[in-house]
């Protein structure tokens, strides 16, 4: 493996003799550009993207520099791509261009505009996992700046500072994420901007215990979530896995749902926390025995029935529904009224803080009778 430095702005392919690739960050001697095997490190300088790039690494390191997309132009970088500079690293030509990464993304420092930053009309699609470990953002789309993030059934982002691994902003800004937000501090993905072609396939898991923490925030625009298996909604102690933040907020959860929630710290915040915007959860959907999804809701509106669909949900395991404000709708004009069927004598559902109406939905065996039910973050209440 070599380290192979841009000594000063030029295309990627000028490598040899007159080109831009040297074996030293000053100095040394001119070398080919970098290949497999090598990292290749920008050195403060902004290196064109002229052809498709496979290397080991490609990195600003601390000294920061970038790489270039030309106008109108489709190209990839087969590597790693690493940056600790407090600024970004990818550029554009236009407001246009798709690139490519198919590698991990990583970024160490305090850039709040975007380690990677895409824009009007520009296209990023990164195949691996997205880390923050500083207190910047690793990725900021905004307009109509299109991102996919793809790592499928495996973890997608993963955020280890108090940053954001990625953030959509002002704009359209679609975006579609496959794979798992895993999060130990900071916020995994929040999700702005107007557009309906929001999309996340894949799980949330949170260890943060500060309740300020949270693996998802959707503050605007509509997103289509559908859970992968296993636990979909991950929270120990008091952070979030995934909050409704905005008012312009809709979340669609298209598949089954289960959270876990561990008696660590004083929990302020549910496993699926809504505040504001609306959550629709509606469709023919199961929860398995020995698992629990827990919802708290202190405002918004939360939907098991709209005008064209309801939750039909086959319960073998805990529901609990913590109600402190808001909107919430068990039964619609349109699709009728939802229905919670417990399973067996071990399964039960409760609706805290509901309406005898709202609870009446939860049918089939006693579920383990009558009495308190008490949750880290509840102040307990009778079993539905």
């Amino acid at each position: 493996m070599a380290n192979k430095y841009a000594q000063s702005a030029g295309n990627w392919s000028a490598g040899g003799g007159g080109g831009i690739w040297f074996d030293a960050p000053a100095a040394g001697s001119e070398v080919a550009k970098p290949g497999v095997g090598d990292d290749a490190y920008t050195n403060g300088n902004i290196v064109t993207l002229d052809e498709n790039v496979v290397c080991d690494l490609v990195t600003a390191s601390t000294t920061g520099g970038g790489v270039l997309v030309p106008s109108a132009a489709t190209v990839s970088i087969t590597a790693d791509v690493q940056s600790a500079f407090a600024g970004t690293m990818l550029t554009w030509a236009a407001a246009n261009g798709t690139l490519t990464i198919n590698g991990d993304v990583t970024y160490a420092s305090t850039f709040t505009s975007g380690m990677l930053a895409v824009g009007n009309g520009q296209t990023l699609l990164v195949n691996g996992i997205t880390t923050c470990s500083g207190t910047g953002t690793a990725i900021r789309a905004m307009g109509s700046g299109s991102t996919t993030l793809t790592n499928s059934g495996n973890t997608v982002v993963s955020n280890t500072g108090n940053g954001k691994g990625i953030q959509t902003a002002n704009g359209t800004v679609p975006v579609t994420i496959t794979g798992n937000i895993v999060i130990s501090d900071g916020i995994g993905a929040q999700l702005d901007g107007s557009s309906v072609n929001k999309s996340f396939t894949g799980n949330l898991v949170s260890t943060s215990t500060n309740g300020i923490d949270k693996a998802l925030i959707l503050v605007n625009g509509t997103l289509t979530w559908t859970p992968g298996s296993g636990t979909s909604a991950l929270t120990l102690g008091a952070s979030a896995g995934m909050q409704i933040g905005g008012n312009g907020a809709v979340l669609n959860i298209t598949g089954n749902v289960s959270t876990a929630w561990s008696s660590a710290g004083n929990a302020i915040a549910g496993p699926i926390y809504l505040t504001v915007g609306i959550i629709n959860w509606t469709g023919s959907r199961t929860l398995a025995d020995g698992t629990e999804c827990i919802i708290k809701q202190v405002g918004g509106t939360l939907n098991f029935a709209t005008a064209s669909a309801k939750l039909e949900l086959a319960n073998s395991g805990t529901l609990i529904c913590l109600v402190l404000g808001g909107t919430f709708n068990t039964a619609d004009a349109g699709a009728g009224a939802a229905s919670i069927v417990n399973q067996n004598a071990t399964s039960y559902a409760a609706f805290l803080n509901a309406t005898a109406g709202q609870r009446a939905i939860i049918t089939g065996p006693a579920g383990g009778g009558g009495g308190m039910l008490v949750h880290p973050g509840t102040s307990g209440g009778a079993r539905g």
